[in-house]
């Protein structure tokens, strides 16, 4: 998924990639974990970023406004990881007219390094239960034509908690989700 073209354009502006963008999809749709909406009197980037000479500078000038920092911490270092994938999914290892190579290497909040698209991959792999959770709810949410309620969200855990130790195939995932109260009853 993190390296399909379709992702990837939806997460630029058509020209350029977009760190921020890309980050939020990750957490919205891989880590079921999306940021709260920025506040209405915030701009997109109202920071004096004159001096930043590269777009990793200006995502740190931004990031010193508090406001922006609290959910920009979590945002930045997963779409930074994916900066080798231009606007519409193609891979490059420097900016368009830049000789220096694209630098991915970054760290979350909780210190896990990510470096490139194949350590989200990675990350995803040693926190299955949190994929497992975001699938579930999007499939369920899908299927069901709504956001899930309290109690379904004990029925996605539920499910999640049984996940066989060597995890769930797709097809086991799925059949699960069928075969819940919250699709049987939708």
């Amino acid at each position: 998924i993190l390296g399909l073209p379709g992702p990837l354009t939806v997460t630029g502006d058509g020209v350029e990639s977009s760190p921020i963008l890309r980050g939020v999809w990750i957490l919205e749709n891989l880590l079921g974990q999306g940021p709260p909406p920025p506040p209405k009197d915030i701009p997109a980037i109202d920071i004096d970023t004159s001096q930043a000479t590269n777009l990793r500078e200006t995502l740190a000038l931004h990031q010193k406004s508090d406001t922006c920092a609290k959910c920009h911490k979590d945002i930045d270092p997963l779409g930074l990881a994916l900066e080798n994938y231009d606007a519409i999914g193609g891979w490059r290892d420097t900016y368009v007219g830049d000789t220096i190579p694209i630098d991915t290497n970054t760290v979350t909040p909780e210190g896990h390094h990510l470096s490139g698209p194949q350590s989200i991959k990675d990350y995803l792999f040693e926190h299955p239960d949190t994929f497992t959770r975001c699938l579930l709810t999007k499939f369920l949410e899908y299927s069901a034509g709504r956001e899930l309620s309290r109690g379904d969200e004990r029925i996605v855990n539920k499910l999640v908690n049984a996940e066989p130790e060597s995890g769930y195939r797709f097809e086991d995932l799925l059949i699960a989700a069928t075969m819940s109260e919250v699709f049987m009853t939708k």
